[in-house]
């Protein structure tokens, strides 16, 4: 959904879409799943619970902003649905791989980060089963005041730290982009 926003508003974010797709680092495994030039980064999160409040963070690193100038929590609110009256995960990556048909090379590297992620073209028919539909989107800046666990406040023999958030008192961060 990010990287979609991001393609469409590639303006707004003074990047090209060459930088755009190789800020995508989710796949590759990384903690954070964009970094994008101008140490901004975006780590995404989605939930179809009814509270998107709670939100899990897998790893001491997921909201560590100490090597960032700017570091956003987005969370992504859905509901799923087993009909077509709202886009697929298939529906998704077609409208991407659209708005890249004009360079090969940024097509070819969104199909290798696709495979990196474990998306097979061969199981499609499962990915049109359920659609999405957007309940809320909302960003969150990750200061040093923000709830969370780094490696900095751990003893260097704890690691992998999963823990969740309440983000409900945060004070939400105005980013827009015209979806």
């Amino acid at each position: 959904l990010f990287l979609r926003t991001c393609l469409q508003n590639e303006s707004q974010f003074d990047l090209s879409k060459n930088e755009i797709i190789k800020g995508w680092e989710g796949p590759l495994r990384e903690n954070i799943d964009f970094i994008f030039p101008g140490f901004l980064g975006f780590e995404i999160k989605c939930t179809s619970k009814n509270n998107p409040f709670e939100v899990t963070i897998n790893n001491e690193y997921q909201l560590d902003n100490s090597n960032l100038d700017e570091l956003y929590l987005l969370v992504y609110q859905v509901k799923q649905h087993k009909n077509n009256d709202y886009p697929s995960l298939l529906d998704l990556i077609d409208e991407i791989k659209s708005l890249l048909s004009n360079d090969i090379n940024e097509l070819n590297e969104f199909d290798e980060l696709l495979w990196e992620a474990g998306y097979l073209e061969e199981h499609n028919e499962n990915y049109e089963e359920i659609s999405f539909e957007i309940i809320s989107r909302t960003f969150y800046e990750v200061s040093d005041t923000f709830p969370k666990i780094t490696k900095n406040d751990i003893n260097n023999e704890i690691s992998k730290v999963e823990y969740q958030i309440d983000i409900q008192n945060q004070i939400k961060h105005d980013l827009r982009f015209n979806v």
